[in-house]
């Protein structure tokens, strides 16, 4: 019985040897560091058009690529703005073309003293004014495509769709929010330090944090430091950048400080 217990504890230890490390949480007045996780981006995308919504290409929690059209919205009414746009366009070039040489044939029957100088510049104004149409044309037309082009709602970045705040076939206004997305290929950790350790801090040191979800720690670059200290906590906040291209983080996630520069190790201990 007493070799068994001994052979029972002598696989026990060699288990504990080959277990993974403890992962302490570095302490900060004795509490450890909070971590929340938020997105490197987040977009409240509305309409710039008075129309209805046709359909989504993306459901909500699912991911879309950079330039990809998110939603589709009616565009037949600004399609025949832009053809009637265009037409005029079409119309204002024939005009300045007509206009233009008229104006050189009248320049010519001038100089042979067939016509008079009222004449010519009657011939001179035409020519101007018509030039003048030809522009607005032009800016009428580019409106109206801007406006066809807004039926279409592109994703500006790589990323999650979070809400459809307007259904299907709902009518939407100019200046309506649409829908909510967010970058999550790359993510923000979000923590509170005390403000002595202010002027150890730096851009691009690197951090490591336990994520409470997953249990894993994640590497991650100081990629932006408060410009002020919370007079009331006396903190500051810092925000680590963590590569999230295979999506094993999500928004909202949270965690503890595990690890940071020496430097900083050495201003705790002061």
């Amino acid at each position: 019985m007493k070799k068994f217990s001994l052979f029972i504890l002598a696989n026990l230890l060699c288990l504990l040897a080959y277990a993974s490390p403890v992962v302490t949480p570095i302490l900060l007045r004795q509490r450890s560091v909070k971590v929340i996780i938020f997105p490197l981006q987040r977009a409240v995308v509305a309409s710039m058009v008075d129309t209805v919504v046709i359909k989504y290409n993306v459901k909500e929690g699912e991911v879309f690529n950079q330039n990809e059209p998110i939603c589709l919205l009616d565009e037949r009414r600004y399609q025949q703005f832009f053809n009637k746009s265009k037409a005029v366009v079409d119309e204002t070039i024939i005009e300045c073309k007509y206009s233009e040489d008229r104006f050189k044939r009248n320049q010519e029957l001038y100089k042979k003293g067939i016509i008079g100088e009222d004449e010519l510049e009657k011939s001179r104004l035409d020519r101007s004014i018509s030039q003048t149409k030809k522009k607005n044309a032009i800016a009428d037309m580019t409106m109206a495509k801007l406006n066809l082009d807004s039926c279409r709602i592109i994703a500006p970045f790589t990323g999650r769709l979070v809400r459809q705040i307007v259904r299907d076939h709902e009518f939407v206004r100019a200046g309506q929010p649409i829908l909510s997305i967010i970058n999550d290929t790359q993510l923000l950790a979000v923590m509170h330090l005390p403000s002595r350790l202010k002027n150890s801090v730096a851009l691009g040191q690197q951090f490591k944090v336990k994520i409470d979800e997953t249990g894993q720690l994640y590497s991650g670059l100081i990629y932006e430091i408060a410009g002020d200290i919370d007079p009331g906590s006396r903190t500051f906040s810092i925000k680590l950048l963590i590569d999230n291209r295979q999506r094993l983080l999500a928004a909202g996630m949270s965690g503890v400080l595990i690890d940071m520069p020496q430097k900083l190790k050495n201003a705790i201990k002061e």
